[in-house]
């Protein structure tokens, strides 16, 4: 195990994900753990100041682990492009 490893399992652990989500989410993909940390902990910060609590972000990136190599820019507009057909997190 790397040191990148060790700061990925302690932020995932810290924000709530068990062992085995954070196996999920590190298998995925072949990028590295700093990698996936830094996407990771970008994707957090914006869904966080958009109310997705810590739960929700949990079920968001175990659900459709691919949203986490999204860029910030697709995510919003994909949000806006949801927003226009009517949905929202209410429904």
């Amino acid at each position: 195990m790397f040191l990148g490893d060790n700061m990925f399992d302690e932020y995932l652990l810290d924000i709530g994900y068990t062992k085995e989500q954070i196996n999920v989410i590190r298998n995925f993909s072949n990028y590295s753990s700093s990698t996936l940390l830094y996407n990771i902990k970008n994707l957090y910060n914006f869904l966080k100041q958009n109310n997705i609590n810590n739960n929700e972000f949990i079920n968001i990136t175990i659900t459709n682990p691919s949203i986490i190599l999204e860029s910030i820019d697709n995510i919003k507009l994909k949000l806006y492009e949801l927003n226009t057909f009517g949905f929202n997190k209410l429904n």
